[in-house]
Order: C-alpha cells, then sequence, then structure tokens
C-alpha cells in the first residue's frame, strides 16, 4: 500500500529524518515503524542497555564521576590479607 501524506511541518519532518538517521534506517521504514508504534501494532522494544546515555554527559560532570569513582577504585591492603 502507499499513502502520501501532506502538510508535515519541517520540524517534523526534521525529526524524522534525524530519527532515521540515528536508527541507520531509511526516513519510509522509520515512519512506518513509528506509525505502528502508534496505534498499537508494534509496541517499542525496551532496551536492555545504557545506550541512551551514552555521549550526555558534559566534560565536567564525567570529571565528577570519575572524582567520585575514583575512591572507590582504592585497594585496602588490610581487607585482602
Amino acid at each position: 500500500m502507499q499513502t502520501t501524506i501532506r502538510g508535515i511541518p519541517e520540524d517534523q519532518e526534521d525529526a524524522l529524518r534525524e530519527r532515521a538517521r540515528r536508527s541507520g534506517e531509511s526516513l519510509n521504514r522509520t515512519v512506518v515503524r513509528l506509525l505502528r508504534e502508534a496505534v498499537g501494532l508494534n509496541p517499542p522494544r525496551r532496551k536492555r542497555d545504557l545506550s541512551a546515555l551514552a555521549g550526555t554527559w558534559s566534560q565536567e560532570e564525567a570529571d565528577e564521576f570519575d572524582r567520585r569513582v575514583r575512591r572507590s577504585e582504592q585497594i585496602d591492603a588490610e581487607l585482602w590479607r
């Protein structure tokens, strides 16, 4: 089946194209998948990883995390005797 949709606002088209680019899918495949999800035919798959968080921290946040974790990386020699 082929359907034409007219009047898609530019910001929505940009968002669809960006989503297709990020997922590595064609624009058509992305739109079809999103429509299936929207009408309940293909519920969105739940990710089981942290990929959505990758690259979201600022440099300051990453430095703060490293600083706080550094303490837990120290080995207490007394505990390992």
